[in-house]
């Protein structure tokens, strides 16, 4: 996981007043099936990582941004995600990290 960790982009824009570090962490995208419960499933994240943010919950959709500090918690979050993937109604799920174009979008966002 450390090595994940070192290739995560780190960018910083500055636009007049506001200076921007971005690279916010990965974001866990989980795939639901017609049981899905999602506070369940957020309850389960935060069991691992605190300070998760969910980020959109749309149609059969959910998306985290999980805190690149925490990296180390994710082969422990992944394994339990997949053993209680049928309890917790997930389809499937993946992970990414923070793209470019994310990144354009925030610094603009925030000035």
């Amino acid at each position: 996981m450390k090595t994940i960790q070192s290739l995560l982009p780190r960018t910083v824009i500055s636009c007049g007043r506001c200076t921007l570090a971005a690279g916010v962490g990965y974001h866990l995208y989980i795939v639901k099936s017609g049981s899905c419960i999602t506070e369940n499933i957020l309850e389960l994240i935060r069991s691992y990582m605190p300070q998760v943010q969910l980020e959109s919950n749309v149609g059969a959709e959910l998306s985290f941004i999980l805190p690149k500090e925490q990296c180390a918690a994710f082969e422990a979050l992944f394994t339990d995600l997949e053993q209680n993937q049928d309890s917790l109604g997930i389809a499937s799920f993946g992970v990414s990290v923070t793209t470019l174009e994310e990144v354009f979008l925030r610094s603009f966002q925030a000035c």
